[in-house]
């Protein structure tokens, strides 16, 4: 999506309190074209900070690079929008929900997910099961096994100190299929700022990565 159409679709929009980039979100054109290849979204430091509304950018298909400006937040978690009416829902940065792409996340059991503990940046392993609905295929109440391993500190393309990256092993046994999703977390606030997720294991992986965070979320 070109910026400037990203820009008339900011402008449709209701404008919420914004914040300053902190460190660890500037990051120059190169960087954010490496990180989505060729399909990439051209933004500056400065008109990043200028942008009205919590964002992030999203590779949500091989042949799409989109910028989702933030909704609104419902008890179960945030709506991202694109202006190619898809949108994510995510919780605390994990993919949740999703609408308007090839294969869909309908719906995820999880509660109480790991990656929010304080205690998984520390070095500690952690596994959970939940089950998803998914479309197409009429797969419902489907099982998911996980096991976040901490990884640690790495530099990060775009970022200018280094990510705490965290893997997630994933197994789907009704699905006979494993994957791994991979959260990429600010190690001062904690927040995840970049990830990697899987929805369906015959769609390609859905990458997420924070350009404007919110307030509250910003490094001080």
């Amino acid at each position: 999506m070109h910026l400037h159409k990203f820009i008339t679709f900011l402008a449709t929009s209701v404008f919420l309190g914004g914040c300053s980039l902190s460190p660890v979100f500037e990051a120059s054109i190169d960087s954010l074209k490496y990180s989505f290849s060729d399909k990439s979204l051209q933004f500056t430091p400065q008109q990043i900070d200028s942008l009205p509304k919590p964002s992030m950018a999203g590779r949500l298909s091989p042949d799409s690079a989109e910028a989702l400006l933030y909704g609104y937040q419902e008890k179960d978690g945030r709506y991202w929008y694109s202006s190619s009416s898809e949108y994510l829902v995510t919780n605390h940065a994990r993919l949740i929900r999703s609408s308007g792409l090839q294969y869909n996340l309908l719906h995820s059991s999880l509660s109480n997910d790991a990656l929010q503990s304080p205690e998984l940046l520390a070095g500690k392993t952690f596994t959970q099961s939940w089950t998803i609905d998914v479309e197409p295929g009429h797969w419902y109440g489907v099982q998911v096994n996980s096991k976040l391993v901490p990884v640690g500190l790495q530099d990060v393309d775009g970022y200018a100190s280094p990510l705490f990256l965290v893997n997630e092993q994933i197994t789907i046994p009704m699905m006979n299929w494993e994957g791994l999703n991979q959260f990429w977390f600010d190690p001062d606030s904690h927040n995840i700022v970049m990830s990697k997720q899987f929805i369906h294991p015959d769609y390609p992986f859905i990458t997420t990565r924070i350009i404007k965070p919110f307030k509250d979320e910003a490094r001080q």
